[in-house]
Formats: C-alpha cells, structure tokens, sequence
C-alpha cells in the first residue's frame, strides 16, 4: 500500500481553488407550498395564458417545475408559472 500526501498530491496536479460560494449555491434548496390553494391547475394554466395543455406539460417538465396530482388535476405552484409565463 503506497500513502500519498495531499500537499504533494496539490503541488503535482494544479487543482482548481474550492470557491465556498459554489457550495452554498447548490445547498440553497427551494421549498413549494403544492396545497391547491397556492397552485394552478394545468387547465387553469392553459387558459389564463391561452396556451394548449400539452404545451403547459412539455414546459414543465422543460424547466423542471415541481407538480402535484390529486385526483384527476395536475397541480403547479403559482409562483412558478407565473415567473414562467410573465411578460
């Protein structure tokens, strides 16, 4: 078994600094409140901004937006769709 000390493992191999702010950046994790009251229905989706569903879905799941389903309805946070689609 060979050991290797990290101080020469750096010196050899020119590694790239560790930056603290990209560590925080992936920790920050966004929480949804996917309770009807604060989403849209797909259908609600697709009217209020005169898209197809099938549209609604493709984007989505394109922009990996959390969703919930209850029953037959497909559920969206409002905040969400509305970064999405805002003019």
């Amino acid at each position: 078994m060979i050991r290797i000390c990290k101080a020469d493992l750096q010196e050899r191999f020119n590694l790239r600094p560790y930056d603290e702010r990209r560590k925080e950046k992936q920790s920050e994790v966004k929480t949804y409140r996917l309770e009807p009251e604060d989403c849209y229905t797909i259908g609600e989706i697709a009217k209020k901004f005169g898209i197809h569903d099938s549209t609604v879905y493709l984007q989505i799941r394109k922009y990996s937006i959390p969703t919930r389903q209850i029953g037959n309805y497909v559920y969206a946070p409002k905040s969400e769709i509305d970064n999405l689609y805002k003019h």
